[in-house]
């Protein structure tokens, strides 16, 4: 079963806004100047904030990375600041947005600014703009052409800079930046190339400049984003890597150590956008002796500034070694003569959608539970929730309402090989008459509840979900599961089954306006504990 994120249990420590009204603060960075001063570079952005035109600014913390002053601003036009030491110079990469003649943003570029951080202000000393693609042949694993974003620092020596450039595929180039100053030039070195991380959280972007970690390696906060439920969440991971060339990745998480929670929102920072956003760029050891854990400083919806705590242990038994077996992933087949070795497996019929509609709202699932003991599935097409939340639970009981969903359902379970997943269907219950022989769903007017145990997560997608409801009645009543509904369009049928609900102790959340077929249901007495969500 998946770990929770560790932010569920432990806090994030937020900051204050130095200037409510007038600026956010957001996407801090973190650079130790000695043993007493160290310094966060953050961005800001003026209310209402607009794309493309952040500033950045520095300002003192503590030692738990509080601010102890006022900030001061280092880059009148840039953003997403990640900053290291070198000889007592400061660098700080950001990232330049490109515009035409009209102010239209066309792209963006890395720019490393050098700083001599001895008083404050900071004295400038030279800008670097990165020539974009340095490694040619353009983006890797990119989508968006002309954009040039988190490029992660870290220090080999004294005049040398390493560079995650990306991550899938893993490039590190080696930036040679001098002896600094005025007129000193920066030119790369060398790029090294290893297997990318994968994993089934999105595509991995930058995060945090490097930390040591064991004998003759570095740790690397990063971040990804998908689609859950109605909106994009962002999650962070981690990734451990050699601290000599090649640079190869030796371990990672294969699960998110941090999420962003789904109540949340860039909108209440005046953004046009639904996206709970979780953004590291800054990290450094606390504690005793070797450390007791890593504080990670991150940008939270584009508006806010905290800190979290991770233990150590925590961290390290999340690791795991890498190359890591291939990422889940969803397949549309219609011949499983073609199935191929990654997983989970959907099988349809030819047509299909090769991404089923449905697929936000499993990972919302995923999210919602963290594991469970038992996943009960009452649907037409059991298909995609059966096959992508087996392995969060103990046990899945499918009842099949639908004729023709059933052949589908038996040949993706065959083809995931799940051993936890039992099929149902209502026996002794022909299919409903005057249906279609392709979509026959069966009169679901009595379900047998005497196999259905420790329920944690219902997901009820039938052409009638109040006779399921009424079906399992005991179950509700016994288990208390949080249960996810596709409900149908019509105002007086969403009533009807809302009231159900309520007299049932539940209430309905429609937080899903990308599917707004979709509902979730809650136990009234145990809202609570779903905060991270609603």
């Amino acid at each position: 079963m998946r770990p929770w994120p560790l932010n569920i249990e432990v806090p994030f420590e937020p900051w204050p806004h130095f200037d409510p009204g007038r600026f956010i603060d957001f996407n801090p960075s973190f650079v130790r100047l000695d043993a007493e001063r160290a310094y966060a570079v953050i961005r800001r952005d003026r209310v209402p904030p607009v794309p493309g035109k952040g500033t950045v600014w520095a300002v003192a913390v503590d030692a738990q990375m509080r601010p102890t002053g006022r900030p001061f601003p280092l880059v009148a036009d840039g953003e997403d600041p990640r900053a290291v030491l070198v000889n007592g110079r400061v660098l700080v990469f950001y990232v330049l947005f490109e515009r035409d003649e009209q102010q239209h943003i066309t792209g963006t570029s890395m720019v490393m600014a050098e700083y001599d951080p001895q008083a404050e202000p900071w004295k400038p000393l030279r800008v670097f703009k990165m020539p974009k693609y340095p490694l040619g042949g353009g983006p890797p694993g990119r989508s968006n052409p002309g954009w040039e974003k988190n490029w992660v620092p870290f220090v080999l020596d004294g005049e040398r800079v390493g560079l995650i450039y990306a991550h899938a595929p893993w490039q590190v180039i080696v930036l040679n930046v001098g002896a600094g100053g005025a007129g000193a030039s920066c030119h790369f070195e060398q790029a090294y190339r290893s297997e990318g991380l994968r994993w089934p959280y999105g595509a991995v972007r930058g995060g945090t400049p490097p930390l040591p970690w064991g004998p003759g390696q570095l740790i690397t906060f990063f971040h990804s984003s998908e689609v859950v439920g109605s909106r994009k969440i962002y999650v962070v991971g981690a990734c451990v890597f050699a601290d000599t060339a090649p640079f190869a990745p030796q371990q990672m998480t294969p699960h998110p150590l941090l999420a962003a929670p789904y109540s949340g929102g860039m909108h209440r920072h005046g953004w046009p956008v639904a996206a709970s956003v979780l953004f590291p760029l800054g990290a450094q050891w606390e504690g005793d002796g070797e450390g007791d854990g890593l504080r990670l400083l991150c940008g939270v919806d584009d508006g806010e500034i905290a800190s979290i705590l991770l233990p150590r242990a925590a961290v390290q038994a999340a690791l795991k070694p890498w190359p890591a077996p291939p990422s889940p992933r969803f397949t549309q087949l219609a011949d499983e003569d073609s199935l191929q070795a990654d997983a989970p497996i959907v099988v349809q019929p030819p047509g299909a959608p090769a991404l089923p509609p449905d697929l936000p709202l499993v990972r919302f699932a995923h999210y919602l539970c963290g594991g469970g003991r038992t996943l009960l599935v009452v649907a037409r097409e059991p298909a995609l929730f059966m096959a992508g939340l087996a392995p969060d639970f103990e046990r899945v009981e499918v009842v099949l309402a639908d004729a023709d969903g059933a052949d589908w359902a038996a040949r993706t379970l065959a083809a995931n090989g799940l051993q936890n997943v039992t099929l149902h269907r209502p026996s002794g219950v022909a299919p409903r008459t005057g249906c279609p022989a392709a979509r026959a769903p069966w009169a679901l007017t009595a379900l047998d509840e005497a196999g259905f145990t420790e329920i944690d997560l219902l997901h009820i997608d039938t052409p009638d979900p109040a006779t399921v409801l009424r079906g399992l009645q005991h179950t509700l009543q016994r288990d208390r599961p949080a249960m996810l509904l596709n409900l149908g369009t019509e105002p007086a049928e969403r009533a009807a089954v809302e009231a159900q609900l309520q007299a049932l102790g539940y209430g309905m959340e429609s937080l899903f306006p990308r599917t707004p077929r979709a509902a979730l249901a809650l136990p009234a007495e145990r809202r609570e504990q779903w905060r991270w969500f609603v």
